[in-house]
């Protein structure tokens, strides 16, 4: 499989604190990777790294095989709350977006709000949005190019537990169909586990683990120990 995100010893420093050091990365197409560590631990800093809204203090980074990331950014789908303009709608949101993104077939801007439980009909102002409305609306303009890549920062933030199923059950059809790459950061290990198939554990900005969905599984099993005379 062709490697899709590729990080060597990337750093980033703010003043005396560390907060990503010398993380490696190689996730290949088609992985759901889950980037997983308690708040602080370092997930967001790196996310923003990969996607250019924070420059790396040292360390090398490659999308799609190359250096030129600017380039490889237009193949990837990316949730963020702060794309968003205060005083839109959510349509209005999403159809500023495609516009930029160059998507013309606007009928996707419905099928994608609709799928994630959202009115395009509904004029209400972004700023009135509730966390879990503001999810499902970073998670269509995510989707909205149909990206090859889909890089998602905490995406079950304020989900409640049928939005979350929902969500899941999306990511495994996206990876399977369409043979999505997904990286997907999250605190909460037991919703991850049951979605991803590699996993990367952040601790105080250092990658301390990789695993595989099956070693996961063995390392999380419950066990009783006996000692005998």
């Amino acid at each position: 499989m062709a490697t899709v995100i590729h990080s060597e010893n990337l750093t980033k420093r703010f003043g005396e604190k560390l907060a990503n050091d010398h993380i490696n990365l190689d996730i290949r197409a088609r992985d759901i990777y889950g980037l997983v560590g308690r708040n602080g631990s370092g997930k967001t800093t790196l996310i923003k790294q990969l996607m250019g809204s924070l420059k790396p203090t040292y360390g090398e980074i490659k999308l799609f095989d190359t250096s030129a990331l600017d380039k490889a950014r237009r193949r990837i789908g990316f949730a963020s709350d702060t794309n968003f303009f205060a005083h839109l709608s959510g349509y209005e949101n999403l159809y500023y977006q495609a516009s930029i993104k160059g998507v013309k077939d606007r009928s996707r801007i419905d099928s994608l709000m609709k799928h994630w439980d959202l009115d395009p009909k509904d004029t209400k102002q972004y700023r009135k949005y509730s966390t879990g409305m503001k999810q499902k609306l970073a998670l269509s303009a995510a989707m909205l190019s149909e990206p090859e890549l889909l890089v998602l920062d905490e995406p079950i933030n304020g989900l409640d537990p049928e939005s979350i199923r929902h969500f899941r059950q999306t990511m495994l059809k996206l990876q399977e169909t369409s043979g999505t790459t997904i990286f997907v950061s999250s605190h909460i290990l037991s919703e991850l586990a049951m979605m991803c198939t590699r996993f990367g554990i952040l601790e105080k900005g250092q990658l301390i683990e990789e695993l595989t969905q099956a070693e996961l599984h063995t390392k999380a099993q419950s066990a009783i120990y006996l000692r005998t005379t």
